[in-house]
């Protein structure tokens, strides 16, 4: 998988699928049974952001937030690889990408840490979310609410499949191949 970081923009949303057993779960719990073995389903969500003069993923880890490399998923058939590229236009507006870009570098400094709480409420009603750290739908939507007209659900919680089907945003043709 080669990247075309000529048509990436901040604020586009980077869809990655997988195939360890946390994706597996993660597929079952955001889509269901019937989607357990599907590699077309979102399981992790990142934001190309332009630091150090390169195109990067910033993305919640277990480590919480964090910059990598798009070359990190380059090989379809690891643990995780990127599906899809997609693009809102509000969220790509040169004065939305320079907010965000300062709000990824203050949360970088802040050092947001992962919220397993807030994943594990998919699975049971009585975990809440912890408010103060995110999971990685979560950081893209928090980062976006106030551009993206998101389903009133979205509130609550969002995964990843969610953010991947969602109709305000479209697939970035040519991004990668």
């Amino acid at each position: 998988m080669v990247f075309n970081y000529k048509l990436l923009q901040t604020g586009d949303m980077v869809c990655c699928a997988g195939r360890s057993p946390f994706a597996g779960i993660t597929r079952i719990v955001t889509s269901g049974w019937r989607n357990l073995f599907r590699r077309d389903i979102a399981v992790h969500t990142g934001m190309i952001v332009e630091m150090y003069g390169q195109k990067l993923i910033a993305e919640m880890q277990a480590r919480g937030l964090e910059l990598n490399s798009l070359e990190r998923y380059a090989k379809v058939g690891g643990r995780r690889w990127v599906i899809s590229i997609k693009r809102n236009n509000k969220v790509t507006k040169p004065d939305s990408q320079a907010a965000l870009q300062s709000q990824i570098a203050l949360d970088l400094r802040r050092g947001i840490e992962y919220d397993y709480a807030g994943l594990f409420e998919f699975v049971s009603k009585r975990i809440k979310d912890n408010k103060k750290r995110c999971y990685c739908s979560e950081y893209y939507y928090q980062l976006t609410r106030w551009l993206v007209n998101y389903p009133k659900e979205f509130k609550e919680k969002v995964s990843p499949v969610e953010l991947q089907i969602c109709s305000d945003f479209v697939v970035v043709t040519n991004a990668f191949r």
